[in-house]
């Protein structure tokens, strides 16, 4: 009897043995079995059949069980995922649920799924795949080792952490105070030193997320390097150059001012 939430692993005691090497039984040969028995009542001949039982794994909500399996051919040197027949990573992954998973056979870890809220969109990077074709570019081709063109909508998804990674990005509109160390100072026309306060109003064009992220994202938070990086020094660029045509008393008041806040 193979209690709720278990598995048994069958264990053959009659037949061939196995070839060096390998770890689970093939055809008539004894030896550990790939299948497993789910629960329930089973009826098998203790003369030829042993068996031992494991918990079934349960992939928790927001989770992802990466399998790696244990048997087959080694992999050529440069792959990191295996294909049918070889040791190693697999591609597919488990999604939330209840799965028989022979021990034996396979070691699934898990890991973190991914949630691209409400308002952002998800960036992919390949891990895992063919060399770009142009080592040069900010985004490559589909299936090419990099960032993606495309993008992934709201949600929660589920990628193989060895294949791809998925960055969600804020494409909602943000305010950018350009206060205190932030603030603008140049010289007007005139040679005085003007200083100036403002804020900036903006929002990552969905069309451009993946280029924003190849240019400009690094290990800092994303919305740190958007600001720091593009915001503020164009801003500043920006001010100097305008602001150096006007005469100091320009920016005291009337319509002068409001043009320049304009």
């Amino acid at each position: 009897v193979v209690d709720n939430g278990r598995a048994a692993v069958l264990i053959k005691k009659t037949g061939e043995d196995l070839p060096k090497g390998e770890i689970l039984a093939r055809g008539d040969s004894k030896g550990i079995q790939m299948d497993l028995l789910p629960e329930g009542w089973h009826w098998k001949n203790p003369y030829v059949w042993d068996w031992e039982f494991v918990e079934q794994l349960d992939v928790a909500s927001g989770k992802v069980g990466v399998r790696t399996r244990t048997f087959g051919q080694a992999l050529p040197p440069g792959r990191v995922i295996a294909e049918d027949g070889e040791r190693g990573i697999l591609r597919d992954v488990f999604r939330p649920g209840r799965y028989l998973v022979n021990p034996h056979a396979f070691i699934v870890v898990l890991a973190n799924a991914v949630t691209v809220e409400s308002g952002h969109v998800g960036v992919i990077t390949l891990l895992s795949g063919k060399p770009p074709a142009n080592p040069n570019v900010f985004l490559v081709e589909p299936g090419e080792r990099g960032i993606q063109k495309a993008t992934v909508p709201p949600g929660t998804h589920y990628p193989n952490p060895y294949i791809e990674q998925i960055t969600p990005i804020d494409i909602r509109s943000h305010r950018f105070d350009m206060t205190a160390d932030k603030s603008i100072r140049f010289p007007s026309l005139d040679g005085f030193d003007v200083s100036m306060e403002g804020t900036i109003e903006w929002f990552i064009d969905a069309q451009r997320v993946a280029e924003v992220f190849s240019k400009y994202v690094d290990e800092r938070p994303v919305m740190d390097c958007v600001t720091m990086d593009i915001l503020l020094p164009n801003a500043r660029a920006l001010s100097r150059i305008e602001g150096s045509k006007h005469l100091a008393r320009d920016f005291i008041g009337g319509a002068t001012r409001e043009k320049i806040q304009e």
